[in-house]
């Protein structure tokens, strides 16, 4: 093999794991078909998941990438923040988050809840009230 004829030639080193009878006296080389792009990617340094698998009838090797969309996050909307957290819209859900110290006391720490949560509740009807105009 020479470097003209493969100008961009990667050594990789894979961990496969063969009977003992190859293991002993055999050394493979084999010649692994990557796209341009994610050949670019690999050399970038980044990690590229994908499948390596054999063509039928024929020693070739071929890396096909997964193509996985990645997730888009759409934040949630706030709609009003609490005394002690906050209450948030997203696309399916009501999220309360609801934080109160400790060093307050279980009967305190019972009427925040119940003062919050009033108000968590009033928040949601202003909203509707004004969606709805």
């Amino acid at each position: 093999m020479s470097e003209e004829k493969y100008p961009d030639v990667i050594e990789l080193k894979l961990k496969l794991r063969f009977s003992a009878r190859l293991t002993n006296s055999t050394t493979m080389k084999k010649f692994i078909e990557i796209e341009e792009e994610i050949y670019n990617r690999i050399l970038a340094g980044k990690y590229v998941d994908g499948s390596l698998h054999k063509i039928k009838n024929s020693s070739m090797l071929v890396f096909r990438a997964f193509n996985r969309k990645p997730r888009v996050r759409i934040k949630d909307r706030l709609i009003r923040i609490l005394e002690h957290g906050w209450v948030k819209e997203s696309e399916e859900r009501i999220k309360v988050f609801e934080s109160v110290p400790k060093d307050i006391g279980t009967p305190r720490v019972m009427n925040v809840l119940e003062r919050e949560l009033k108000e968590v509740k009033n928040a949601l009807i202003e909203r509707d009230i004004i969606e709805n105009v």
